[in-house]
């Protein structure tokens, strides 16, 4: 599935950052994408665990610190997240559910 999207990132992307009026780079979108993979792969938002599943070609501590690095150095628009995510989604309605725990 990861890689029929992959291809498209730039296109998915697109998209979502026309309809909030942001710029993203294409290393920050490849690296936000995967993030989002590995979340659906493992089913978890533990680093190290998303560290496993991120880039295979490389060590799960070489991982971490990228995903640890990413978060620490910049800062997310949401709303483009939120975008992207509903491009996955081929149904008009949807029921979304937020958890605010702390």
């Amino acid at each position: 599935m990861i890689e029929h999207y992959s291809s498209n990132v730039e296109k998915i992307f697109q998209s979502a950052t026309q309809q909030v009026g942001t710029r993203w780079h294409l290393a920050r979108q490849k690296m936000i994408f995967s993030l989002i993979f590995s979340i659906i792969e493992t089913r978890s938002v533990q680093f190290p665990e998303l560290a496993t599943k991120l880039n295979a070609a490389v060590k799960d501590p070489s991982n971490l610190r990228r995903i640890q690095a990413f978060f620490a150095h910049y800062e997310l628009d949401y709303r483009v997240i939120g975008c992207v995510l509903m491009s996955f989604v081929t149904t008009k309605k949807c029921r979304i559910s937020i958890d605010r725990t702390n």
